[in-house]
């Protein structure tokens, strides 16, 4: 259940490291808030998900 969200945000963390001349000014904002929610994610399907 917890499979395909972990993986679209683990795409959404690569997808957001500023490559572009645009995006370099953002820092690693983007991607330490899509990091942060997949570490959520992580942290939630291991209390939550019996085993």
């Amino acid at each position: 259940m917890f499979t395909i969200p972990m993986v679209l945000v683990a795409l959404l963390v690569v997808a957001a490291a500023p490559v572009w001349p645009w995006s370099r000014g953002w820092g690693w904002a983007p991607t330490g808030m899509l990091a942060m929610g997949l570490a959520t994610m992580v942290v939630f399907s291991w209390t939550i998900v019996p085993e």
